[in-house]
């Protein structure tokens, strides 16, 4: 009887707790629970959330929500629109980030194509939402030590990334104008010049670290994080 009993709690906990993590904020100080909850993006119309399956939920309204353990909070753009930002770390510094795709086509081939890049934010102690870098960092964790060692590291990336995409560049630039102001001889069949392997392939720089550069920031947050 007893083991029944502790299922039957068990079950109603799992019960609440699930509830729970579905959450709706408003704008107008609302909070709201729901046993569901979807984000839906059709083609053709806003998006919005969906919960319980039948009430529909404006983006517009929403201040944040939260669908299961993955929680949400909307961020006002300078120009006015807004994007939602997803919590990779919770606590005395909070890291959000939000992934931002660029839809475009190719002018001579008509072909479309689409480009993704990951951005980072934070918010300490409920304060504004700053971007993820060295500068905002380093003032907000001055006491902490640890934290700045890396966020030492995740700024000699970026200045080893700025020294590679400028001397690829210089490489790339270099070579072409190079080749261009030589006179091909008759039968002369040379391959394609090293500058413009060697350019492109350090232009690439910034794009090979950033993942490197994220993780150090992230570890600085999360050293933070554990000290308060």
């Amino acid at each position: 009887m007893r083991r029944v009993l502790l299922f039957i709690a068990w079950t109603l906990s799992a019960i609440v707790t699930s509830r729970a993590q579905n959450i709706v904020g408003l704008h107008n100080g609302q909070e709201l629970e729901f046993g569901s909850l979807k984000l839906k993006e059709p083609a053709f119309s806003k998006s919005y959330l969906l919960a319980d399956d039948s009430v529909k939920y404006s983006l517009d309204l929403v201040k944040y929500y939260r669908v299961g353990s993955d929680y949400y909070k909307k961020r006002i753009r300078h120009n006015g629109s807004y994007e939602f930002m997803y919590r990779e770390q919770e606590g005395a510094i909070e890291l959000y980030s939000v992934i931002r795709t660029v839809h475009s086509y190719n002018p001579n081939t008509g072909i479309p194509y689409s480009s993704s890049s990951k951005l980072n934010f934070y918010s300490k102690d409920v304060e504004g939402i700053k971007k993820v870098n060295g500068k905002n960092l380093k003032i907000d964790m001055s006491e902490c030590e640890l934290c700045l060692q890396e966020v030492k590291k995740a700024k000699t990336l970026s200045m080893i990334s700025a020294i590679g995409l400028t001397a690829g560049l210089g490489i790339f630039i270099g070579t072409a104008a190079t080749h261009l102001s030589e006179t091909p001889e008759p039968g002369d069949s040379s391959g394609i010049p090293a500058g413009a392997i060697i350019g492109p392939a350090l232009c690439f720089t910034p794009w090979i670290l950033s993942g490197a550069k994220r993780k150090h920031f992230s570890n600085a947050i999360s050293i933070y994080n554990e000290r308060h």
